[in-house]
Order: C-alpha cells, then sequence, then structure tokens
C-alpha cells in the first residue's frame, strides 16, 4: 500500500495496546516482506512484568493496579486463557494481586 499510494509511512494507533513488538514486526515486515513469528510467551510475559513495575512506579500500588488491569487485557486478549485472567476480583486491586495473576499466567503458558 505504501509503493501503491506513495505514503511517506503509516500510523499505528490501538493495534499496540499491549502489544509494543508490534513496531518490530511492522519494520521486519517493510524490510523483508515476510511475517514475524509472534513472541514467545516468556518475552510477552517478561515487558508484561516491566511495563507494570512502571505503572506501580509512576501511580502507586492502588491506582497503579486499576490501570494495570486494562494494560494486562490488552496484552493477554490473544493468548490462550487470557480472556479467563481474572482481572476484577478484590485480590487484583492489589499491585500484589494484579502481578501474581498475570505470573500464574505466564507460567501456564511456559509449561
Amino acid at each position: 500500500m505504501l509503493e501503491l499510494t506513495g505514503a511517506d509511512g503509516i500510523m499505528v494507533g490501538r493495534a499496540a495496546q499491549g502489544r509494543p513488538w508490534l513496531f518490530r514486526e511492522i519494520s521486519h515486515y517493510l524490510e523483508t516482506g515476510e511475517r514475524l513469528a509472534p513472541p514467545p510467551a516468556t518475552e510477552i510475559g517478561s515487558v508484561l512484568m516491566e511495563h507494570l513495575e512502571g505503572l506501580y512506579t509512576l501511580y502507586g500500588s492502588e491506582q497503579g493496579a486499576r490501570v494495570a488491569r486494562k494494560h494486562i487485557g490488552w496484552t493477554v486478549r490473544e493468548l490462550p486463557g487470557g480472556e479467563a485472567l481474572p482481572l476484577r476480583g478484590e485480590q487484583d486491586r492489589c499491585r500484589g494481586g494484579a502481578v501474581r495473576s498475570s505470573e500464574r499466567l505466564f507460567e501456564r503458558l511456559a509449561a
């Protein structure tokens, strides 16, 4: 489409929410014309944990947990079992609960 239209670039919006590796995938496709394999669950989990740490540092434990729920949801939505991840219970209204729920999902995926 870039060649056909002569556009100088592309715009990425909500597709990048929970998928920061999307930019790597786009760059690879534009350079080679080939799609990259999705990142392994271990990489996704590592990126999510780093992201959560930043959210909790910025917002604190309670507010960070509220903000983190949507970021966790975006990240796990396409993973096996991700749609069933409980993120609204009392245990996930604090930093530890949301992190533990996410860690358990990625442990199951890595097994």
